[in-house]
């Protein structure tokens, strides 16, 4: 009687045993999961690329009031600091422009055209281009600032950048990044809709032929190093 009571605790034992690494297995191992894990990585990669590769530019709608044909007129939007300047057409041409600094407080120049009321987008950052403006300072014409925006995109220069310290020394950047030993990226942001064509920025990692390589494309808008502002697409790699 004792003999089959230890049987049967032992059955009992087994079972629960069998059935815990069987559970073990399916959670750990559950395609599901892997496919979880995969998606948090390639997040958080992507993550750490924006953060390294952004920056900030601040937008203003201004509205040019009446007929200014050889008048220069002066914007000011606000505290400029050490941003750069870019303004455009609503059709998106550059307008000749500088930043006026000599009677504070440092403001936007721009040459006035014909053509009555008009609209200009004044763009500041930090990455934008200096460029030297044929603009001399005359008669100061009348505007409205009708908008304003700031948001946080790609820059070109900090993509390159970023591409180099990768070709470089990777194993420093996977550090500075925080991604596990065991994990590896890599990453190419191509322009499909800028004329003309501009070259793809890629990196290119050495993949073992026995790991599978999961991948991501996301659209992302980026500030070029000519100063325009476009979208492209980021490919980021994970083995």
């Amino acid at each position: 009687m004792k003999k089959e009571a230890v049987s049967h605790i032992e059955m009992i034992l087994a079972f629960v045993l069998f059935a815990s690494a069987v559970g073990f297995g399916l959670y750990f191992l559950n395609p599901v999961n892997s496919e979880r894990l995969t998606e948090t990585t390639m997040d958080y990669i992507y993550r750490e690329i924006s953060k390294e590769v952004s920056v900030g530019v601040e937008s203003f709608s201004v509205k040019i009031e009446e007929d200014h044909s050889g008048q220069t007129i002066l914007i000011d939007v606000g505290s400029i600091g050490d941003r750069n300047v870019r303004v455009e057409d609503m059709n998106g041409r550059e307008i000749d422009s500088l930043i006026f600094d000599a009677i504070p407080p440092k403001r936007i120049m721009i040459k006035g055209k014909t053509g009555g009321d008009y609209f200009v987008l004044v763009k500041l950052s930090e990455d934008l281009p200096v460029r030297a403006s044929p603009i001399e300072p005359k008669e100061t014409g009348d505007y409205v600032v009708a908008s304003s925006n700031y948001e946080e995109v790609f820059s070109e220069n900090k993509i390159n950048d970023l591409r180099d310290s990768y070709n470089s020394d990777y194993p420093a950047l996977k550090q500075k990044f925080n991604i596990p030993d065991r994990t590896d990226f890599d990453f190419k942001l191509v322009f499909p809709e800028t004329s003309p064509p501009k070259e793809d920025i890629t990196t290119e990692g050495k993949i073992p032929e026995s790991l599978e390589v999961f991948s991501t494309v996301r659209r992302v808008e980026v500030l070029t190093s000519e100063g325009e502002t476009v979208f492209a697409e980021l490919t980021i790699r994970l083995w």
